[in-house]
């Protein structure tokens, strides 16, 4: 029999079908800077666009970077990277991982798309993540200082991938869930006078 009560069920049964195909598998990567910090507040000619701490010598140039990721799958756990893109760099890749949960983060260079494939380890692997939910992480456990390191345009990428099925940094095709922040220390690229944050 049809009646009004009928029809309110319908807005929550179309509603129930689509959430119960959404999978769970997120990853989201954020960049900030602390207070106090040379790139708390920047000059209106700033770009606004892009995240910029200059680089200025009366301030330290501090970031505080983090990740959030649910790496659960169905019934499956998947591994998590972090890694770091600076494109002007001598090396270009730097992958970060731990040995436990506990442990502090490695961070390790490459300098190509090929041996980053090769060589990279995943931040939190999938034997070692037990979470059925949302995690959020600061990398390093705080904020940290990027006086010294180069000048230009960085990105911190996070990804989810299958652990049964091998990682190609160089194919998206192989990674379940990714995601990007770009953030400036100074200029837009590596210069030549000007080739660290001080």
């Amino acid at each position: 029999m049809f009646n009004y009560k009928s029809l309110s069920l319908i807005p929550l049964l179309v509603m129930f079908g689509f959430t119960a195909n959404v999978q769970a598998e997120s990853i989201k990567v954020a960049a900030s800077f602390p207070k106090g910090s040379a790139g708390e507040k920047v000059a209106k000619s700033l770009p606004v666009t892009t995240k910029i701490t200059p680089c200025e010598p009366l301030k330290h140039d501090a970031a505080t970077f983090t990740v959030t990721y649910d790496a659960k799958q169905g019934e499956k756990l998947l591994d998590v990277y972090v890694l770091f893109y600076n494109p002007g760099g001598e090396n270009q890749f730097y992958s970060l991982s731990k040995t436990n949960l506990a442990s502090g983060v490695t961070v390790d260079a490459y300098p190509d798309v090929a041996s980053l494939t090769a060589g990279a380890d995943p931040y939190v692997p999938a034997g070692l993540n037990f979470s059925s939910g949302s995690v959020t992480e600061s990398l390093f456990g705080s904020s940290i200082i990027v006086d010294g390191l180069d000048t230009g345009t960085w990105q911190l990428i996070g990804i989810l991938a299958d652990p049964n099925n091998a990682i190609d940094f160089d194919n998206p095709g192989t990674w379940v869930a990714w995601d990007v922040q770009t953030v400036m220390f100074g200029m837009p690229w590596k210069g030549a006078s000007f080739a660290t944050c001080v």
